[in-house]
C-alpha cells in the first residue's frame, strides 16, 4: 500500500478543473494505472464577459480593451482591487470603481456598485511582442487576495484589406465592371497619409474615408482591345509598408456543383457558387501572411472542465 501526493496550481483557474496522473508500478497486470483529479475552483471575484483578455479586441480591432470584477457571492468582505499591473511595461492598466447601477455596454454588462472595471490599453505599439501576458491585482479578499488575469496580444499588420482578393464580373460581354473591398490601417498609422497605385492601365481605383483608420476603395475596369487585361493589382502604402490586393475580372458566372460533384465549401448553402478562383500560380507571391485570429489565453467560466 502507498501513497500518490499530488498539487493542482489553480492560479487564473476558476469553474471545474481536472488534472491527470499517471502512475507507473511493477504490477504486473496493471502497471500503468491513471488517476484523475477533480475539483471546482471558487476565488474570491467573477470577471466578466470572460476570464481572459485579448488584444486587439473585437469588433473595430483596437489595442483597448476591458473586463468586468465582481465579487463572488460567497465571499466576504468587499471587493477593493488595488496595485493592478501587467507584466510588460507597454500594457497600461487602470481601475475604477462602480459607485452606482451602469447599464450594459457593447463589451461589458451591466454594472452593479462594489463592482469594479478594468481597462487594459497598449501604451506603445511598436514594442508590441505577439505573446501571452498577465494582468494581475490585489482583491482585498480572503480567498483570493491577488489574481493574475491572462492576456492574448496579436500584433496587427500594418494594412489589412477584406477581401483580400477581389473579383469583378463582366458577364455578358460587359465592357465595364466595378467592385470594393475595405481597408484597415493599424492603430499607430491613422493619422499618416495613405496612398495607392493600381495596374494595370485597364484598372482604376478610388480611395474614401470611412472613419478613424477605415477606408473604402473602389475599383473600376475597361475593357480595352481584343485580349484585355484581365489580372491586376491594387498597392496600398501607409508609412512606408504596402500591401497588394489582386483583382480579376471573369467574363463567365462561377459554376454551380452539379449532382454527384465535388461539394460546397464549407459553410456555403446547397448550391451555392464556390469560392472565387485564385489567380494563376506566382500572381500572389507578394501577398503579406494573413495576421492570425487572437487565440484565447484561458477558456471562458462555464466552459467545461479546465486542465491546468
Amino acid at each position: 500500500m502507498g501513497k500518490v501526493k499530488a498539487q493542482v496550481h489553480t492560479e487564473s483557474y476558476r469553474g471545474p478543473v481536472e488534472k491527470e496522473i499517471t502512475v507507473t508500478s511493477d504490477d504486473p497486470t496493471n502497471p500503468v494505472l491513471s488517476l484523475h483529479v477533480k475539483a471546482t475552483i471558487v476565488g474570491s471575484i467573477e470577471i466578466f464577459p470572460r476570464a481572459y483578455l485579448t488584444l486587439p479586441a473585437p469588433p473595430n480591432n483596437e489595442y483597448d480593451t476591458k473586463i468586468l470584477v465582481r465579487k463572488e457571492k460567497s465571499e466576504k468582505g468587499e471587493l477593493n482591487i488595488t496595485e493592478a499591473n501587467a507584466t510588460v511595461p507597454w500594457l497600461v492598466v487602470k481601475t475604477r470603481k462602480v459607485e452606482k447601477a451602469e447599464p450594459a455596454t457593447a463589451e461589458l454588462p451591466a454594472a452593479e456598485p462594489g463592482d469594479f472595471v478594468v481597462e487594459l490599453t497598449v501604451s506603445d505599439e511598436s514594442a508590441i511582442i505577439q505573446s501571452g501576458q498577465q494582468v494581475r491585482f490585489k482583491t482585498g479578499l480572503t480567498r483570493e487576495p491577488q489574481t493574475a488575469v491572462p492576456v492574448s496580444i496579436v500584433y496587427q499588420q500594418a494594412i489589412l484589406a477584406s477581401p483580400p482578393t477581389l473579383v469583378l464580373m463582366a458577364l455578358d460581354g460587359a465592357k465595364e465592371a466595378s467592385g470594393t473591398f475595405d481597408v484597415t490601417v493599424r492603430t499607430n498609422l491613422a493619422s499618416q497619409p495613405l496612398t495607392t497605385a493600381v495596374s494595370p492601365q485597364a484598372f482604376s481605383v478610388k480611395m474614401e474615408p470611412q472613419g478613424p483608420r477605415h477606408y473604402k476603395a473602389s475599383v473600376d475596369w475597361k475593357r480595352e482591345g481584343e485580349n484585355p487585361e484581365r489580372l491586376g493589382f491594387v498597392t496600398v502604402t501607409v508609412a512606408g509598408e504596402s500591401l497588394r490586393v489582386p483583382i480579376r475580372v471573369r467574363d463567365k458566372p462561377f459554376p454551380t456543383t452539379p449532382p454527384g460533384g465535388a461539394p460546397a465549401a464549407p459553410g456555403a448553402a446547397p448550391g451555392a457558387a464556390p469560392a472565387p478562383e485564385t489567380p494563376p500560380a506566382g500572381t500572389l507571391s507578394s501577398l503579406p501572411a494573413a495576421a492570425p485570429a487572437p487565440a484565447p489565453a484561458a477558456p471562458a467560466p462555464g466552459a467545461g472542465a479546465q486542465k491546468p
